[in-house]
């Protein structure tokens, strides 16, 4: 559709000598050169097909270019899963020390399950190490990783709060629904970060709250489960904001190459305006 495109139709396409070749790439490879730049180049050195060859090459540039944001942003999607995932391992183990897990109680129980938490985060890790896909394929993943690690971790607290001796309180005092000034006073203990469980149970204690310590407990694992929330929501949203940006960085360039391809609405009737309206019109 090309009008300068049609010497192909007048010369055949021969192929390249490798000094040829290396003229070509040499200037199509710089994206600062624009594809006149590369076709004037090319057509001082005489080589046949010059306009034609030289649009091929800058084509060609512009598709490795996607193809390497594209693994690029691969690399950066794995490197953040496994950062969320570090990031749980870490948190699992200390809230098992805060629950005063260790392996003489409760007839190594809380042994095996240590022993199964830590297979569970060696196949998430393989898991992680073995995709090799694109986006969506990460997205998926991801989603199956975080279903998995939140159902794991809500089960390992139910599990494990009956076996922390502190915890026998409950079976002695009936836990009382708390008023609104009580939850306060907890969830203001809870709600910061720097906070360790310890700091919340005192607070709690000097307070003289009902049950103190299983609610201060139970106020900071829920804290946890909502950053992993909060966390996983940010993920998203980055991911998201990636991906349009990716996708507008890839619009301009499909129509800096069109323009520069000669495409216009009066070319060979309506076709190239049909063309430009196909798949990017949404």
């Amino acid at each position: 559709m090309v009008p300068n495109h049609l010497l192909c139709k007048k010369y055949k396409v021969t192929k390249w000598t490798n000094e040829e070749d290396a003229i070509i790439m040499e200037h199509a490879a710089n994206k600062e050169s624009s594809i006149d730049v590369v076709v004037k180049a090319s057509e001082e050195k005489k080589l046949p097909n010059a306009e034609s060859r030289a649009r091929s090459a800058v084509s060609k540039r512009f598709l490795r270019s996607k193809e390497k944001l594209k693994k690029q942003s691969d690399i950066e999607l794995k490197e953040k899963l496994k950062a969320e995932l570090d990031s749980l391992k870490i948190s699992l183990e200390e809230e098992t020390m805060k629950l005063g897990i260790a392996e003489n109680i409760n007839r190594q129980q809380p042994n095996k399950l240590k022993k199964e938490m830590e297979i569970e985060v060696a196949r998430l890790y393989d898991d992680l190490n073995c995709v090799e896909a694109p986006y969506d394929e990460f997205r998926k993943r991801l989603e199956v990783l975080s279903v998995r690690n939140y159902a794991y971790l809500m089960k390992m607290i139910l599990f494990l709060i009956p076996m922390v001796p502190n915890h026998l309180l409950c079976k002695k005092y009936k836990v009382t629904k708390w008023t609104n000034e009580e939850d306060a006073i907890i969830m203001e203990h809870a709600a910061n970060k720097e906070s360790s469980i310890d700091v919340v149970v005192k607070a709690s204690e000097e307070k003289k709250l009902p049950n103190a310590e299983l609610r201060t407990r139970s106020a900071v694992s829920k804290r946890f489960l909502r950053s992993k929330e909060k966390l996983k929501k940010q993920i998203d949203i980055e991911l998201k904001e990636k991906l349009k940006i990716e996708l507008d960085s890839l619009k301009i360039l499909l129509k800096d190459e069109t323009m520069k391809l000669g495409i216009a609405e009066n070319i060979n009737g309506q076709q190239p305006n049909k063309l430009e309206k196909g798949p990017y019109q949404n």
